[in-house]
């Protein structure tokens, strides 16, 4: 528990403890029970009214927060005292015994004293203050509750000690302890709750002379009181003569003043070590961070602007690298200064801060400076926050990469040279090579039909089916060159075209028709969108999908197709399944590869390339293709074609 969250216990239960206590009176005025009344003093009890007085200051007190219900309390309070100061002079209807009626007082039945009503005026007075009237102003409801105050502790030191005023001081002979000791805990109540100005600053600030005041009032006030009540009873046993004591209470409240001012020096010199090294540690802190900012400002522009993004401070280095000078820069916005591009506006929105207000923002920036250089700067935006924990500003640190991001473009556009460059050697090697390849082949076919034309009565079985295998071989290797032709064509001289996918399919459904019926094939399209796309190659991908589901068919069960698509965010998927012989799930990347087959030659006829045209096609078109175990029987192949063709149509 926080020592505020303790003084406020206190404050409730001591507020609380008065209220029940003044009710409890005013119940035993009710009910006459007459041993309650004189339990502390037969002479000075306390009246109804000041019960009743008791309890609305008690509320006024509670229901602080309502201002109008504390309003009233507050004003009942001070005219029933101001009433019963003017009765004590003027002859005034009776108040006093309005409600209940005063069988214990011989004189002046019900009617509190002078002090009493006095007082109750002072502590009105301080609550309405304290409640209506400007902070600058309500010293002087402080002042009425330190008169309360100190009449207070008067009655009370004077009980304590057994020593009536009421022969000097005539008007509080008929004051009680319980309405003196309830004065008190009230005016402390209310001086507590009250701001931290006038008197109450000295009191209850947090200063270093409040906090040694607030230690030293126990000795100083009690102490007195303890020395006197022991003096004055030696007096009374005639243990001392008065000018003993008197020489006694001298010696012993100079050693106390002694001892006390030794002790609020010890004090005060502890926390002036302690402030010392708080000192020593924050000059070591200021220098570090002078430190740390002389080494930033070498090295990267800073920049302080507030939420909407206008400038309040930079540094040298902003002006070395922009050429704008700090005069010119403040209040105005950042984005004005160093521009970047249309999406300048979305920096420092409502949106924005709200989103990096207890995170940093990172990334690089081209900006454009004043005289029109652009520059490359890698950049940190860091929120900072008020002592109500709100971002107010924001710490931009922006280092100038310049230099470094014209290396890295330069690389990449050599890079991409030099790879553009492989590709068409790749591309012409692979055209070279398949075109040389198939003239010998050609050459070996017409030789392997000659023979078999003119000769083959000369060869056995053995020779004509030697003949018939060179001439299955022959024809392998041309669908094998032929397919890599097609595979080095794929992303050559591509033109994007709006494509109503339904029509497609459709075309390709007439062109696959001798293969569907043959193998008593069902193809099933569900609604496909059109797109932007390489309608040709495209064709080909759903083409290639679609052989194969007729080629791995199972056997004795009639093939069956379904194509469908649907929508994600920048992008189409879209499936292709059919109930064949599947893939195993360890197969499942590696039937991409060019040529890999996981059947021979004898079971499932092919290349082994059909896959790998799909997925260079897909990728063309910033796409993915995957084999996808959905737990239906035969082959689930997915794949995506983005719309974001700006993309990929740069690139073709």
């Amino acid at each position: 528990m926080t020592k505020l969250g303790f003084i406020e216990i206190v404050q409730k239960i001591v507020l609380r403890l008065s209220i029940y206590y003044s009710l409890f009176i005013m119940l035993a005025w009710w009910f006459e029970w007459n041993g309650v009344i004189t339990l502390i003093s037969e002479t000075a009890t306390m009246k109804f009214n000041t019960a009743l007085c008791f309890a609305l200051v008690g509320g006024a007190i509670f229901y602080r927060r309502k201002k109008v219900l504390s309003n009233v309390y507050g004003v009942l309070v001070v005219l029933i005292g101001a009433y019963t100061c003017l009765e004590w002079y003027i002859s005034l209807p009776s108040i006093d015994t309005l409600i209940v009626h005063d069988h214990l007082s011989a004189q002046f039945q019900g009617r509190m004293s002078i002090f009493t009503a006095t007082n109750f005026i002072g502590l009105g007075s301080a609550i309405l203050i304290s409640q209506n009237v400007k902070a600058k102003w309500r010293w002087a409801a402080q002042l009425f509750l330190l008169v309360v105050f100190v009449t207070s502790l008067l009655v009370l030191i004077s009980f304590l000690l057994n020593s009536p005023l009421g022969k000097s001081i005539s008007y509080i002979d008929t004051l009680s302890f319980e309405t003196s000791l309830l004065f008190l805990l009230q005016t402390v109540i209310i001086f507590s709750l009250s701001e931290k100005i006038g008197i109450a600053k000295v009191f209850l600030g947090e200063l270093e002379g409040s906090v040694v005041f607030r230690k030293m009032v126990i000795p100083v006030v009690f102490i007195p009181v303890i020395l006197s009540y022991v003096f004055i009873l030696l007096i009374r046993k005639h243990e001392l003569s008065t000018s003993e004591v008197l020489v006694l209470y001298t010696v012993i409240i100079s050693t106390v003043g002694l001892v006390t001012a030794l002790i609020l020096a010890y004090l005060l010199n502890v926390n002036n070590l302690k402030k010392n090294e708080l000192i020593e540690k924050v000059d070591t802190s200021h220098l570090e961070l002078k430190t740390y900012k002389d080494a930033l400002d070498q090295i990267a522009m800073v920049i302080l602007v507030d939420k909407q993004g206008i400038v309040q401070e930079v540094n040298q280095k902003f002006t070395e690298i922009t050429g704008v000078y700090e005069e010119d820069a403040l209040n105005n916005y950042l984005v004005k200064l160093l521009p970047s591009g249309k999406d300048d506006k979305r920096f420092f929105t409502p949106e924005w801060t709200e989103k990096y207000s207890d995170r940093i923002w990172e990334g690089e920036r081209a900006n454009v400076t004043r005289s029109g250089r652009k520059i490359w700067t890698q950049n940190f935006i860091i929120p900072f926050k008020n002592k109500e924990n709100e971002t107010h500003q924001y710490l931009i640190i922006k280092q100038d990469i310049t230099r470094r991001k014209e290396i890295e473009i330069e690389q990449q556009e050599d890079y991409i040279k030099k790879l553009e460059q492989k590709n068409k050697e790749l591309e012409q090697f692979t055209y070279i090579a398949s075109h040389d390849l198939q003239e010998p082949l050609r050459t070996v076919t017409g030789l392997v039909n000659l023979l078999k034309k003119k000769y083959s009565s000369n060869f056995d079985e053995m020779g004509l089916k030697s003949m018939d295998f060179m001439t299955q071989a022959t024809a392998r290797m041309k669908d094998l060159i032929k397919a890599l032709l097609d595979y080095s064509r794929i992303g050559t001289s591509l033109t994007l075209e709006k494509v109503n996918l339904n029509d497609l399919l459709s075309q390709l459904s007439n062109d696959l028709q001798q293969l569907l019926t043959e193998n008593k094939a069902k193809l099933i399209v569900h609604d496909l969108p059109t797109l932007s796309c390489y309608k040709t190659n495209v064709s080909l991908v759903f083409q290639n999908l679609i052989s194969n589901s007729v080629k791995f068919r199972k056997e004795g069960v009639d093939p069956v197709i379904e194509i469908s698509a649907r929508k994600l965010k920048n992008e189409w998927e879209f499936t292709v399944q059919d109930n064949g012989i599947g893939i195993k799930p360890e197969h499942s990347k590696k039937i991409f590869t060019i040529f890999q087959r996981l059947h021979l030659n004898n079971e499932y006829e092919g290349t082994g390339i059909g896959l790998a045209h799909c997925e260079k096609i897909v990728n063309l078109h910033r796409g993915r293709i995957w084999v996808e175990n959905n737990g239906e029987p035969g082959s689930c192949f997915k794949f995506t074609l983005s719309t974001l063709t700006h993309l990929y149509e740069k690139e073709s």
